[in-house]
C-alpha cells in the first residue's frame, strides 16, 4: 500500500488502521528472499520437527487412546455413526482419532517453532528489517529480552488452554476451520506485533503503535492463519508472518516519530 504522505512529513490526520498493511506483505516477501532470512527458517523449523518427533514417540499413544475413549462416548459421535451406518457408509471414529492426533501434532509443533521464532528468531528478523529499512529509526526498547519472554509465555499459554477447552468443537468441519483461523490468528498478533516493537519503541510508543494499528494487526494474522491452512506452510510461517509484522510495525513507528526521510533501498517500491 503506497503511503499518500511523502517521506519526512507527518500527516495530521490519524492513519487509518489497515494502512500499510499491503506494503507490510510485499516487502516482507523481498526480505525473506535474503540469504540471512532464509538461513532463519531453519531454527523454527527444527524446533518443531524435534517438538513432533517427541509427540510421536511418548504421547501419540496414550493421547490417542483417551481420545478414542472420548469420541466413542460422545453422544454426539454416537448419533452421527448411527446415521452413517443407516445411509451404508464406512466408519468415521477410527480415521477421526488419526487425523485429530495428527492435527493435534502439528499445532504443537508450530506453536513450538511460533515461539521459538518470536524469542530467538524475531530479534535477528527486526535487526535485517531495521537495517535495510530504517537505518535511521533509535532502538528505544528497554528489557528487550524479559519483555518478550513474558508476553510470549503468556499469548502461548492463553493460545494452548484456549485451543484444548475448544477441542470438542473441532469436531464439527466448519467450525474446526473457523477455530483454526482465530486461534492462529490470535497469537500470531499478539506474540509477533509486540516483538516487532519492543526493540525499538518505548512503552508509550509501543501502545500506541498497537492501538492504532490493532485492526489491521489482526488482518495480517488472519491472512497468515488462513495461509496455514496449506499444508506445510507452518514451516515458512513463523520467519515469513514475523517479517510482516516487523515492516507493519517499524513502518508505524516511523509515521508516528515523523522521522526525516528514510534512505530505503531500490527494491522499496514494493
Amino acid at each position: 500500500m503506497q503511503n499518500s504522505t511523502p517521506f519526512g512529513q507527518q500527516s495530521d490526520s490519524i492513519p487509518s488502521p489497515y494502512e500499510g498493511v499491503g506494503r507490510a506483505f510485499g516487502r516482507a516477501i523481498v526480505s525473506q528472499m535474503q540469504p540471512r532470512m532464509l538461513l532463519a527458517l531453519l531454527l523454527p523449523f527444527a524446533a518443531a520437527l524435534i517438538a513432533m518427533l517427541f509427540f510421536a514417540r511418548f504421547l501419540w499413544e496414550p493421547l490417542s487412546d483417551w481420545l478414542d475413549v472420548f469420541i466413542t462416548q460422545s453422544t454426539f459421535m454416537t448419533e452421527m455413526e448411527s446415521w452413517i451406518a443407516a445411509v451404508g457408509l464406512f466408519s468415521v471414529t477410527v480415521y477421526l482419532v488419526h487425523i485429530a492426533m495428527f492435527v493435534i501434532m502439528v499445532t504443537v509443533g508450530s506453536s513450538i517453532g511460533l515461539l521459538i521464532a518470536a524469542v530467538l528468531v524475531m530479534p535477528m528478523v527486526v535487526g535485517h528489517v531495521a537495517r535495510t529499512d530504517y537505518p535511521e529509526l533509535q532502538r528505544r526498547g528497554s528489557q528487550v529480552f524479559i519483555s518478550s519472554m513474558i508476553n510470549s509465555t503468556k499469548v502461548m499459554a492463553v493460545f494452548i488452554v484456549g485451543w484444548v477447552l475448544t477441542l470438542p468443537f473441532w469436531l464439527i468441519p466448519p467450525v474446526a476451520i473457523v477455530l483454526h483461523v482465530f486461534w492462529w490468528a490470535y497469537a500470531f498478533t499478539h506474540m509477533l506485533r509486540f516483538d516487532a516493537l519492543v526493540e525499538h519503541a518505548t512503552q508509550q510508543e509501543r501502545a500506541l503503535v498497537i492501538g492504532r494499528q490493532r485492526s489491521g494487526g489482526w488482518l495480517i494474522g488472519t491472512i497468515c492463519a488462513m495461509i496455514n491452512l496449506i499444508p506445510l506452510t507452518w514451516i515458512l510461517l513463523p520467519v515469513f508472518t514475523s517479517l510482516v509484522y516487523a515492516h507493519h510495525g517499524l513502518f508505524a513507528l516511523w509515521q508516528l516519530r515523523g522521522n526525516a526521510p528514510l534512505r530505503l533501498p531500490a527494491q522499496s517500491n514494493l
